[in-house]
């Protein structure tokens, strides 16, 4: 399967990331034969463009995802597809993704045949959508399947919007094979592990909520639409924030803090990340809040949350004895461009 076809550091170096998403958009719709193209382009007003989500789903039925996949595509399509991912990722991200994608054919194999699923772990079994016309004043599109949503919102060529952004890994770390050892998501881990370990005994009193960790993320499993499908909510949850403010860190507590925001920022394009790190730091980094539930070692079911006045990121690993990874950005002043209605 095509997914690196286009990850090429002279792609990845542009100052503007909204340009190069309308080509990639124009090119893409440009390569699907008709019936591809029906199903991939919808008016940006649909409801769906809200309903998304990162569990595996069926691959057809009123449940499944619509779109076009990354299966249906020639080879051109697959190039043109890959191409728009890699418009809204940095280098590193895009790398991120593609394994992502890739690891689903290694599951599938670690799980072994199971008939009675109504989706099959599939490698091409990626969904790409596009709401409204690329290049007009408003439009977007969203790349998704298990373990992966991405989802950009464009106005008058500048980029408003690039949440949800969900990143996961199953296994977390591959157990045997070629790739044994492979932690796709690792840094996400350790870093906040490190942060966490770095407390003295008052920090983490105020930093660790609770000894047992959630199941998962917040915000997910809710129907949406008349299909009663499965989805994320389309805006993160309006709780505030708990956990240790940055402001009672120590100076190095601090920096590996900024390198936990790194490792989801900088998986974007060069502008989003430095949109990301701007807005967090004019609403104060000192503001920022770190939150931990569960066990403080690696293979022990754990969660974390950071939070700031513009920003939630959620990271979970509890399934499959610890070895099963989400995280996710979320904007908290409302994701998929939709500012989050004042009471």
């Amino acid at each position: 399967m095509l997914l690196g076809g286009v990850a090429t550091n002279a792609f990845f170096q542009r100052p503007s990331s909204a340009p190069g998403m309308t080509s990639a958009a124009k090119e893409f719709l440009a390569s699907l034969d008709d019936t591809q193209r029906a199903a991939a382009a919808m008016k940006f007003d649909d409801p769906y463009r809200l309903a998304w989500h990162f569990i595996p789903k069926p691959f057809d039925g009123p449940q499944g995802r619509k779109g076009v996949t990354l299966k249906s595509m020639n080879e051109k399509s697959r190039a043109a597809a890959m191409k728009l991912v890699a418009a809204g990722l940095s280098e590193s991200g895009y790398k991120t993704a593609t394994q992502i994608m890739a690891i689903e054919q290694l599951l599938a194999k670690l799980e072994g045949p199971m008939p009675e699923r109504k989706f099959q772990r599939d490698p091409q079994m990626y969904f790409f959508t596009v709401y409204g016309t690329p290049g007009s004043d408003r439009w977007g599109y969203r790349c998704e399947g298990h373990h992966l949503s991405l989802n950009f919102v464009i106005e008058a060529e500048k980029l408003v919007s690039a949440t949800p952004t969900f990143f996961g890994a199953n296994p977390g770390e591959v157990p045997e094979g070629d790739q044994k050892g492979l932690r796709i998501l690792e840094r996400r881990e350790d870093v906040a592990r490190t942060l966490l370990k770095s407390l003295d005994a008052d920090q983490k009193k105020a930093a660790v909520q609770s000894d047992k960790a959630p199941d998962d993320l917040r915000g997910g499993g809710g129907p949406a639409l008349s299909t009663g499908e499965q989805v994320m909510a389309p805006h993160p949850d309006p709780s505030p924030a708990v956990g240790l403010a940055a402001g009672k860190m120590t100076a190095e507590q601090k920096k590996v803090l900024k390198m936990l925001l790194e490792e989801y920022s900088l998986s974007m394009a060069a502008d989003i990340a430095t949109e990301w790190t701007t807005d967090l730091e004019k609403a104060g980094f000192d503001n920022i809040q770190f939150a931990w539930w569960g066990g403080e070692n690696r293979h022990e079911r754990h969660y974390y949350r950071v939070q700031g006045p513009t920003f939630i990121i959620e990271y979970n690993n509890t399934q499959s004895n610890a070895n099963h990874v989400h995280s996710m950005w979320r904007n908290t002043k409302g994701d998929f461009g939709i500012p989050v209605a004042k009471n």
